[in-house]
């Protein structure tokens, strides 16, 4: 997995713009702004939670380089480019620091997080990717929670799960209207359905 180096540079807010250009041209990936004065004026109008922010006469510009990047080589560049322009701009006192990240693999990370869950008195939705033993009389529906909606866990599935497990009693056909990730076909397979009729 790729490594990023992050250089933060913290200025007036007059030089927001000047310190974004310059460290593109100086090759980074991208950069960020944190300004202080983004939260003034925020009013609350549905339920909205604004963060408490001290409001401050500097910005952070921060930018992102591969590790391939000398870092040390971009902050002394931008160091003698912004010397350059004190006599034009009053930028404050110039700081800078340098952070390295590992890059998350934010596509896969959410599967740490996602437990099995006994959604009814005999069904427990699993993760594809998890180990679960069954105990006695528990049916296992096997998804993988990120492939489409309908992962059990939303209140209309659950309920449509517990009115399958208390209607099904074998033999009956269901027509699953809407399927998404199927985990409702599967259940009625589970409870004894004969034949089951999936509509996406």
């Amino acid at each position: 997995m790729e490594t990023w180096q992050e250089l933060k540079v913290t200025v007036k807010r007059e030089g927001e713009e000047l310190v974004s250009n310059l460290l593109i041209e100086l090759g980074a990936q991208g950069v960020a702004i944190e300004d202080s004065m983004d939260y003034v004026g925020n009013v609350d109008r549905f339920g909205e939670i604004f963060p408490e922010v001290e409001q401050q006469e500097e910005i952070v510009v921060t930018a992102y380089y591969p590790d391939t990047v000398d870092v040390a080589t971009v902050e002394a560049d931008l160091q003698a480019r912004l010397a350059e322009l004190t006599d034009f701009m009053d930028l404050g006192e110039v700081k800078m620091g340098t952070t390295a990240l590992a890059e998350e693999d934010w596509a896969d990370n959410w599967k740490k997080y996602y437990e099995p869950a006994r959604i009814t008195h005999d069904l427990t939705i699993v993760p594809s990717w998890t180990d679960y033993e069954a105990t006695a009389g528990e049916k296992i529906i096997k998804l993988d929670p990120g492939m489409a909606f309908g992962t059990g866990t939303h209140p209309t599935t659950k309920m449509s799960l517990f009115a399958l497990e208390q209607v099904l009693r074998g033999g009956e056909t269901v027509l699953d209207v809407g399927t998404g990730s199927g985990v409702l076909s599967i259940a009625s397979s589970l409870l004894g359905a004969k034949e089951i009729l999936p509509m996406t």
